[in-house]
């Protein structure tokens, strides 16, 4: 996808001196149900005025127990692109959208300019500002409207296998805070993938309850990388800009976005020496502001 507030209301008539109070409006649906009707498998089509331009198939799944979401973009048979990630999710006031596509050098975060999900108008707020963005969303088919072209996107009737998985690291990642005497404040469990060339992707989970902590993307972009986390629990997400280095030892990370604050850096980085896995990492530190993360093999 290249891409609420439940409430009702009465209407109040006023006719030749008389006061009739409506039959109350439909009740809009939540965040969590319009987040949900995205979910599952779709088949999308990208065209302009000369015509289709790109075929894309799309899977999306709901991240955690809120109304976040994680979808993957994935080409048609026979096609190599697009193959690009983004999540959607509700902040409280509005919707985000966020898209993350290395090979093509790019990402972008859009927001809508209301808590409705659909019919909703959106823009771009990151790292350009550009507005003139629709959403429509029924049962059966979802449209995106943009400035320059129209994506349609139809519901698959089943759920559509997903392609081969990349390969996996899993890590027990063990978080501890400064100014709590060295106590273990939180564990949990740490699974890495690389959809792509200069890609990785993490999602944090715990067990007892059973939920998704975070979820992260690492990607390279020309002259420097990104890191684009989302926590489906508090809704919150955040960019960060790193330096171009291949290697993650020792990367000095600083969040630039919604809002410019300190980062993060890694340390004691080491890779996996199993077939097909050297590019994933099989232990590291994670040293933030509050505290610091070590991540170890099971």
């Amino acid at each position: 996808m290249h891409k609420q507030i439940a409430g009702f209301f009465a209407v109040i008539a006023l006719s030749c001196a008389t006061t009739t109070l409506a039959a109350a409006a439909p009740a809009r649906p939540s965040a969590i149900d319009e987040a949900r009707m995205l979910v599952g498998s779709w088949s999308c089509q990208t065209t302009q005025a000369g015509g289709l331009i790109q075929a894309e198939e799309d899977r999306i799944e709901q991240i955690g127990n809120g109304p976040w979401l994680h979808g993957t973009s994935r080409p048609v048979e026979g096609r190599s692109e697009p193959v690009y990630d983004f999540y959607v999710g509700y902040e409280g006031s509005h919707w985000v959208y966020i898209q993350i596509y290395p090979s093509a050098n790019f990402y972008f975060v859009g927001v809508s300019d209301g808590s409705s999900l659909t019919p909703s108008s959106w823009q771009i707020a990151y790292p350009v500002r550009l507005g003139g963005y629709r959403f429509h969303l029924t049962a059966d088919s979802f449209t995106i409207h943009y400035p320059d072209l129209t994506q349609f996107c139809q519901r698959e009737p089943t759920q559509s296998p997903p392609a081969s998985p990349p390969a996996k690291s899993t890590m027990l990642c063990s978080t501890y805070y400064w100014g709590h005497s060295g106590a273990l404040q939180a564990t949990e469990e740490l699974t890495i993938s690389q959809p792509g060339v200069g890609w990785w992707q993490g999602v944090a989970s715990t067990k007892n309850p059973d939920r998704v902590v975070y979820a992260y993307n690492l990607f390279d972009l020309p002259g420097k990388r990104m890191s684009i986390l989302v926590n489906p629990t508090t809704g919150s997400y955040a960019i960060a800009v790193g330096s171009p280095s291949k290697d993650l030892n020792n990367s000095v990370w600083m969040v630039v976005y919604p809002r410019v604050q300190s980062g993060f850096a890694f340390r004691n980085v080491t890779y996996s020496s199993e077939p097909g896995k050297e590019q994933l990492p099989s232990a590291l530190w994670l040293v933030f502001k509050d505290g610091y993360q070590e991540c170890g093999q099971r």
